[in-house]
């Protein structure tokens, strides 16, 4: 039998090294307490990941082996809109390289591939990110405005 919380923290590291790759560092906010009711920071999030010369920090939850439901994702995108911050939903999967990239902001939500997340990584030093990042992707979004 698996241990979920072990399985939980290799997923947090694999995101964590993923940040560095990209020239993030990365605060753990994910707290365990034994009585504790909210463990994520604000309910939603596990990291924060700032870097150098961006205007905003990415807010990050990270799951293994589930892909998100849409339900799920429309509060991401909810947070998003109401704070005007950038998000990331990462799932990784068990004998999987590639983990699902979902980058919510306040317009959308989509789907990324790790390398289009990294070369999105140098625009969000920009104050019109969104127009950049629609200019990269295009206009498919999965849910949004």
């Amino acid at each position: 039998m698996v241990n979920r919380v072990r399985k939980g923290n290799r997923s947090l590291l694999k995101a964590k090294r993923l940040a560095e790759e990209c020239g993030f560092k990365v605060g753990k906010v994910e707290f365990r307490a034994k009585y504790r009711k909210d463990k994520d920071l604000f309910g939603l999030f596990d990291q924060i990941w700032i870097r150098e010369n961006t205007v905003k920090p990415l807010f990050v939850q990270v799951k293994t082996n589930k892909k998100p439901t849409s339900k799920e994702l429309e509060k991401y995108l909810d947070f998003a809109k109401k704070y005007r911050q950038f998000c990331l939903y990462l799932v990784f999967f068990d004998r999987k390289k590639e983990p699902m990239i979902f980058f919510i902001y306040p317009k959308g939500i989509h789907k990324l591939s790790k390398n289009e997340f990294k070369s999105l990584v140098p625009m969000l030093e920009y104050d019109n990110t969104i127009a950049y990042f629609q200019n990269l992707i295009g206009n498919d979004v999965i849910i949004g405005a």
